[in-house]
């Protein structure tokens, strides 16, 4: 351990030549996270915020450009929590979506700057656990606290809010008039298009390359101009 004499702070590390320095353990993160969920978190969000960095040890551990890193430590969270939360007999619906929202935490703060395919993409795979994804996201960012150089202070830096309104916007235009996933053609109508008796494969294929060109495009376009760029992807 270090004792900085410029941020008067004993860590594992010292960066006091840039402003920001993160500061603390992972277990003092922890703590602030949890501190940082609103009271009306779900169970699910609550262990998964105090799980979510489990991950964080010498497997991940890596140093980039001289910083700290735990590479891929949302992945290996996400195992060792499935394991652990069987063992302490958590249902099977609350360790998926426990998991998930580990190892998807560190995805919204790669959405800053995506393109609205990209989020489109997100909300879909996403799904019902997204609102908790968020949750989780905003203790995670509010937890996180540095020490500002310049104000010789402990502050912590909240994750941006732009993103989430994105998302809202672009979720409300897939919902369209329905609160099912929109989808151009079902999958009884693909079958009859490409002439197919019975489901197979080659109906999941279609249905995910419909589902690339609503991520592309949105949901606004005609019918027959989407049926084209299906025939056209399925049979190039």
């Amino acid at each position: 351990m270090i004792n900085c004499k410029e941020c008067k702070f004993y860590k594992d590390t010292c960066e006091c030549d840039i402003k920001y320095t993160k500061f603390g353990t992972v277990f003092d993160h922890t703590l602030h996270v949890l501190d940082s969920l609103p009271d009306n978190s779900t169970f699910e969000v609550q262990i998964a915020a105090l799980l979510h960095d489990i991950g964080k040890n010498e497997k991940t551990y890596d140093t980039v450009d001289g910083k700290q890193r735990f590479i891929g430590h949302e992945f290996l969270g996400s195992k060792i929590a499935k394991r652990r939360l069987a063992n302490l007999k958590f249902s099977s619906d609350e360790i998926t979506k426990i998991a998930f929202l580990i190892e998807h935490h560190m995805d919204v703060y790669k959405l800053e700057d995506v393109s609205d395919k990209s989020l489109r993409k997100f909300i879909r795979n996403a799904g019902t656990y997204k609102d908790d994804l968020f949750t989780l996201v905003d203790a995670d960012g509010a937890g996180t606290l540095f020490f500002d150089k310049d104000k010789k202070e402990i502050i912590s830096i909240a994750p941006k809010k732009a993103i989430q309104d994105r998302v809202k916007i672009l979720e409300e235009e897939l919902k369209k008039t329905s609160e099912k996933p929109f989808v151009y053609f079902n999958g009884n109508e693909l079958m009859k298009e490409f002439n197919i008796d019975k489901p197979c494969k080659e109906v999941g294929i279609l249905k995910k390359i419909q589902n690339d060109i609503i991520d592309e495009f949105g949901v606004n376009l005609d019918k027959n101009s989407v049926l084209t760029m299906i025939k056209e992807r399925f049979l190039s």
